[in-house]
């Protein structure tokens, strides 16, 4: 799940309303399906009357997320968890439903089983988030927009840090779930560093003060996820270089919560149809980012510190 702002936001919402007891919890992929423009929820032109008062940069970052680069890259990121390692490639150029290949598993090549155990795993994932309506997630996604609230931090001339608030706001027209995801993330305490020139999102964060209870149905101890984004050698686009989170509570009908991860990711290329699956890592090394250090950029501007 995910380097979009709201595939951040929304990934605590599936930890809360997917996760069942002792079960782990895979990064989401990063791109989702081509989708009309006037209907997907990720494209922030249709939030334009909300972006124009938020502060210019972060609308500015936000925009840069309707490009959708993630269409035209491929990469290989590597999920960590409590049980296990996976090493896994995205294609954008293959069918949706074959975009993620899994390479290696516990530090050993994938075999076939293992291989189309995760295909069935991610095609399902596609059935399920393909059966909600595109304006209903607009609908949603929306909703939660219009509840934040930026409050700067520090500003210097290459990057700003703001503290985001999410109002505690309840909708009555909203599903269960959405209502119970506003309440958490009105509860979390989330900065984001923002790059001016060009604009892109750097750094976002989301951790608890306390205790959050939403709904006599979910009790969080513990919520701490940190995103960290990095731009393209030549290019403009800002794609994520590690992605690490954990989750740790009680959820009413599905029992606790207890999932931590961490995701790194690396060797982006322009994606071609007629690219061989890679076997191992050196097979993609074209277009790649130099290190997984956010700060070795071609400007080399480094995220100011949370």
């Amino acid at each position: 799940m995910g380097y979009l702002v709201l595939g951040l936001a929304c990934h605590v919402s599936e930890c809360i309303g997917q996760t069942k007891a002792g079960a782990k919890t895979d990064a989401p992929p990063a791109a989702a399906q081509t989708a009309d423009p006037k209907t997907d929820p990720n494209n922030f032109a249709n939030y334009a009357d909300i972006l124009a008062k938020w502060p210019p940069e972060i609308a500015a970052a936000a925009l840069t997320l309707s490009e959708r680069p993630q269409e035209k890259w491929s990469w290989i990121y590597v999920n960590v968890n409590e049980d296990e390692t996976e090493e896994i490639r995205w294609d954008p150029s293959l069918p949706p439903a074959g975009r993620s290949v899994l390479l290696n598993k516990n530090g050993a090549p994938a075999t076939a089983k293992e291989k189309a155990a995760h295909a069935e795993k991610m095609e399902k994932s596609l059935n399920r988030r393909s059966t909600t309506p595109a304006a209903s997630r607009l609908a949603r996604t929306r909703a939660w927009l219009e509840t934040l609230e930026f409050h700067l931090v520090e500003d210097t001339a290459l990057s700003s840090t703001w503290r985001v608030v999410s109002r505690d706001e309840d909708f009555d027209d909203l599903p269960v779930r959405d209502r119970i995801r506003n309440r958490v993330l009105a509860a979390l305490q989330s900065r984001i560093v923002v790059s001016k020139s060009p604009p892109g999102f750097l750094e976002i964060s989301m951790k608890n003060k306390g205790d959050i209870r939403a709904y006599f149905s979910v009790h969080l101890r513990e919520v701490d996820i940190l995103l960290r984004n990095a731009r393209l050698p030549g290019t403009n686009h800002f794609f994520p270089v590690e992605l690490r989170g954990k989750v740790r509570g009680r959820y009413l009908l599905l029992g606790n919560i207890d999932t931590a991860w961490s995701t790194t990711f690396r060797s982006y290329a322009l994606a071609k149809p007629d690219a061989p699956e890679p076997t191992k890592p050196d097979d993609v090394n074209a277009t790649t980012m130099p290190s997984n250090d956010p700060s070795q950029t071609t400007d080399n501007r480094k995220p100011a510190k949370m």
